[in-house]
């Protein structure tokens, strides 16, 4: 079934007009409700790794918990191997919507670190690496055995009734291929299994961008696994997710 929390609702800049087309913020508010994990401090600083070679850093996305306790974990267990341990010691994981995420893959901030050093940092988005397998199969170009990119699956036959009256049916994306297959199954029964599209999120926006139209996913709804929003919704309730801070960085390994 599809996350309700991830549709679009009346009044929200998501529903533009069909005619004009969705601009690059109506694609923001679409994502505005998928949540992304990091790794942050008690406080809400980040974790960023640092690019010696480049002078810069980088702070990492996952579209799922798994992929940031799984990154976490193996950074805990490095540090404490080789004698630095208290670096992680205060290491939690937050909740960062989407669109924040993908605004931060496509412009440096500026963050200070430790001894205010200030340094140019960017964002990646990460999806789960079975995500990419499924990806890979689909498109075997190499495209998604790069970094940096977020495979979003669709089927061109499959799409929803209208945001509002008069508008054009909406075509749901999703960040996992099994979903999707699940949702067509419910909506087409007997029918057998679609033929799965694959679209690059991070490039698809990178073309809106440059044009100020939805283009690929112009008339996109983005559905999450329902475990994603779960998780983020307990983090929520639980006071266990940090707001997360733009401004400031704790800058770790790199090459």
């Amino acid at each position: 079934a599809l996350a309700a929390a991830a549709l679009p609702s009346p009044g929200n800049a998501a529903e533009s007009s069909a005619a004009a087309g969705p601009t690059t913020k109506d694609l923001l508010a679409r994502m505005r409700p998928i949540p992304t994990f990091t790794v942050v401090d008690a406080s809400g600083v980040p974790y960023l790794i640092a690019d010696k070679a480049g002078g810069g850093a980088t702070g990492y996305f996952f579209t799922s918990f798994q992929g940031a306790l799984i990154v976490l974990n193996d950074a805990k267990k490095d540090a404490e191997e080789k004698g630095y341990a208290d670096t992680w010691k205060d290491a939690t994981i937050t909740m960062v919507p989407l669109d924040v995420a993908v605004r931060l893959a496509f412009k440096k901030t500026k963050r200070k670190g430790q001894n205010d050093i200030e340094l140019d940092t960017i964002g990646d988005v990460i999806p789960m690496a079975g995500d990419l397998e499924d990806a890979n199969r689909i498109d075997p170009s190499g495209r998604y055995r790069q970094q940096g990119v977020v495979p979003m699956f669709f089927a061109s036959d499959f799409s929803l009734p209208p945001a509002e009256e008069g508008g054009l049916p909406v075509r749901p994306y999703y960040f996992r291929k099994s979903d999707l297959l699940a949702a067509y199954g419910e909506k087409f029964p007997g029918k057998g299994s679609p033929s799965v599209e694959v679209v690059d999120l991070i490039d698809a926006f990178r073309v809106a961008l440059k044009t100020g139209g939805g283009g690929a996913l112009g008339n996109a709804v983005f559905v999450p696994p329902e475990e994603t929003l779960s998780i983020a919704k307990d983090l929520k309730a639980k006071g266990m997710s940090p707001a997360y801070k733009m401004a400031e960085m704790k800058m770790v390994g790199g090459k």
